[in-house]
């Protein structure tokens, strides 16, 4: 999901291979048809969608808003996150690593060898991403030369509770910057829940509850 300044939002709709559009008011549209649309960037006008789409063969696709046109735009495979920087380029999740897309050309040039999905692009130029499995996963930071160091998680999973970060045993699944600089992640696993990381430490803003 993607939030313009007027609070217009732009949503994949996953299982049913669409795009949305919800207005300030909430009601919703339909934008364009897109296969398994797993994450999307919008540029600031609202007028230009890039949807990173798991399904066989599709990669990232461009899509106009006005017309509902799309067409492709990068050949990766199966993208489950994508960003884009200041200078209007692309950070994407590309089979087990990261990839850079030209913003012009579409041109795609290896990144990092970090299978790091959700990626959320910062003002330095570095990234922050998830990576795991159903056993548990971390959060990463990745440096512009690629180099990735772990913010969060320990890889395993382990009772929910507050404390240094690194030692979390959790399943992130997003992640995104608050205006504060701080991180906000989002997990599914040991329990549904929100949670903040800054200065090495991890505390829980909202938890779920388990079915």
């Amino acid at each position: 999901m993607e939030r313009l300044d007027d609070g217009t939002l732009y949503v994949t709709d996953f299982p049913a291979n669409r795009i949305l559009r919800v207005d300030p008011s909430g009601r919703s549209s339909v934008v364009a048809e897109v296969a398994a649309p797993a994450d999307l960037v919008v540029d600031d006008s609202g007028r230009t969608i890039w949807a990173a789409s798991i399904a066989p063969g599709v990669g990232v696709v461009r899509v106009d808003v006005a017309t509902g046109r799309v067409e492709p735009f990068a050949n990766v495979q199966a993208p489950h996150g994508i960003d884009r920087d200041a200078a209007g380029n692309f950070y994407v999740h590309d089979g087990q690593a990261i990839s850079r897309i030209d913003g012009v050309t579409g041109s795609v040039t290896h990144f990092a060898d970090v299978d790091g999905i959700k990626l959320v692009v910062t003002p330095d130029g570095s990234l922050y991403g998830v990576v795991g499995s159903p056993a548990g996963g971390r959060v990463v930071r990745v440096a512009q030369d690629g180099s990735a160091t772990t913010v969060a998680g320990n890889g395993g999973l382990s009772p929910s509770k507050d404390g240094p970060a690194l030692e979390a045993g959790m399943l992130p699944n997003a992640v995104q910057l608050a205006p504060d600089g701080s991180l906000i992640v989002t997990q599914g696993e040991p329990i549904p829940a929100v949670r903040r990381v800054s200065g090495g430490t991890i505390t829980t803003l909202a938890r779920g509850r388990l079915p």
